[in-house]
């Protein structure tokens, strides 16, 4: 997404509290890696013009895990920079890797969202990947999806902030994984899904350079 003017808002994490859930966890195991293609659920967080923090768009598995609030502050970890995160899911159980990023909220227009201060508007969005435990990139056309599902999310949440259904269930999305090392993924360098020196796991430094990546892709038609 573009760059809105202005300064940006601080990051406002307060409503990932408000869907802490103190009942105890349910585990939703995801596949292990290798054990078939990866599926992908669209994660979209962002306020509104009217209305404060909301999980526009939550994956089934989160929702049935009671782990609303833990995927609110993950799909939040980034700075306003549009650079994505890649890290490790530790909130669920199986494997699960979530690439996340912070940009400014556009309208329908293309216009950075204010909010009634007349602050910029940051709209975090995400990808939840399940069987995928290596740093991962998305290829352009799982990019496009990604972008479709929660630019649709976004735009009818500001249609009707208050009416908006919020957390509403993402689709999930089948991928296709090829591995290539460092040097050589097809991917377009400085593009804000490929930043292979930004991979993240939990509570580690940076995975050391030259490491394999998948790059994540829409699986071929029959």
């Amino acid at each position: 997404m573009s760059r809105g003017t202005g300064a940006p808002a601080p990051r406002d994490t307060s409503g990932a509290s408000a869907w802490r859930d103190a009942s105890p966890r349910r585990a939703i195991a995801a596949p292990r890696s290798g054990g078939g293609a990866p599926t992908a659920w669209p994660v979209l967080v962002a306020r509104g013009v009217h209305t404060g923090i909301s999980p526009l768009l939550m994956p089934r598995p989160v929702a049935e895990a009671e782990q609303i609030g833990r995927a609110m502050e993950a799909v939040q970890g980034g700075t306003p920079d549009g650079i994505t995160r890649v890290a490790r899911v530790s909130w669920l159980a199986g494997d699960w890797t979530l690439l996340s990023r912070t940009s400014p909220a556009l309208d329908r227009r293309g216009r950075q969202v204010r909010d009634r201060g007349s602050r910029p508007v940051l709209l975090s969005e995400g990808l939840l990947v399940s069987g995928v435990t290596d740093p991962c990139t998305l290829a352009p056309d799982a990019q496009a999806v990604l972008a479709a599902a929660t630019q649709r999310a976004y735009l009818a949440f500001l249609h009707d902030e208050r009416r908006y259904p919020a957390p509403a269930p993402s689709e999930p999305f089948r991928l296709h994984a090829t591995r290539f090392d460092h040097e050589t993924a097809p991917a377009e360098p400085g593009t804000p899904w490929f930043r292979p020196s930004r991979w993240f796991r939990p509570s580690t430094q940076p995975c050391p350079e030259p490491t394999p990546i998948l790059l994540l892709s829409l699986p071929e038609p029959p």
